[in-house]
């Protein structure tokens, strides 16, 4: 298993322009932290690459996988976010403390801080392409107050793990 723990990167201020449309021959042009795995290490869910960047509203994450998968049912694929960047707060995984994971296939979501389910809604998500593929596209606000009251990103650098539970990769 390959950790991507996180771009522990200072994003906040990039200014990039992603056009939230399913396509990501954009991301290719812009500035952005990507992570590329040649090996062919997951059991079940095979990630090959990860791109995250931002604009001033929100968090934009692209991953690809080896094979296509309907990301909103029938997977294990799960999204950890450490916002405060401390391993003993929040859902521990990794040697990250998540205060938001994030399981695409269950649709929903958990908010440590205010030991909470949480939904798209709540965090501003959005994802597509909304049938099968191997390629991704999200977004989350980076104004978002899941339990309607904290914000989720309070500072300007993050950790964030993208794992399948069951073996694959991450």
């Amino acid at each position: 298993t390959i950790l991507f723990l996180a771009l522990t990167t200072i994003v906040y201020s990039q200014e990039n322009s992603i056009l939230f449309d399913g396509r990501t021959d954009d991301w290719k042009e812009q500035h952005s932290t990507v992570y590329d795995d040649s090996n062919e290490d997951g059991n079940s869910i095979e990630l090959q690459t990860l791109r995250i960047t931002n604009d001033k509203k929100d968090l934009y994450i692209n991953f690809s996988l080896q094979e296509e998968l309907l990301l909103n049912s029938d997977n294990d694929l799960t999204l950890y976010i450490d916002t405060d960047q401390n391993a003993e707060t929040g859902y521990g995984i990794e040697n990250i403390g998540a205060e938001l994971r994030w399981n695409f296939g269950e649709r929903k979501g958990f908010y440590t801080h205010a030991d909470e389910q949480v939904y798209h809604n709540d965090i501003g998500f959005s994802s597509l392409p909304t049938v099968t593929s191997n390629n991704f596209e999200l977004k989350i606000s980076l104004q978002a107050k899941p339990d309607g009251t904290n914000k989720l990103f309070d500072g300007n650098a993050f950790n964030i793990l993208l794992k399948s539970n069951d073996g694959g990769d991450a």
